[in-house]
């Protein structure tokens, strides 16, 4: 966060009014490939926000909503991602956190 403690401002929340807080879990993706979200996710434990470093693409979707599903069962707290995810409806159905630059249904 170079000393700011602050989050990008491009990056908001799906679900308006979410609030997550918790120990982060941090992974790196390589534009359009979200095989390290599957693996972050493994590894993460109850209660853990995994933030996951898309490199700021947003032309396709690293996180959507059989992410979220697999995150929910595992007890995941909220993904932070800088990238773009896909599904907003099935997460604020399914009530879970996700922040994002983008939607982008790709």
């Amino acid at each position: 966060m170079g000393r700011t403690s602050c989050m990008d401002s491009g990056i908001r929340p799906l679900i308006q009014k979410a609030r997550i807080c918790g120990p982060a879990l941090t992974v790196r993706c390589y534009p359009g490939d979200n095989l390290m979200c599957h693996y972050g996710l493994q590894g993460a434990l109850p209660g853990d926000i995994l933030v996951v470093d898309g490199g700021g693409y947003t032309e396709g979707a690293l996180w959507g909503g059989l992410l979220s599903r697999s995150a929910l069962q595992r007890g995941v707290a909220g993904t932070i991602l800088d990238g773009a995810a896909r599904d907003q409806e099935e997460m604020q159905r399914l009530n879970y956190p996700v922040y994002a630059r983008t939607v982008m249904s790709r």
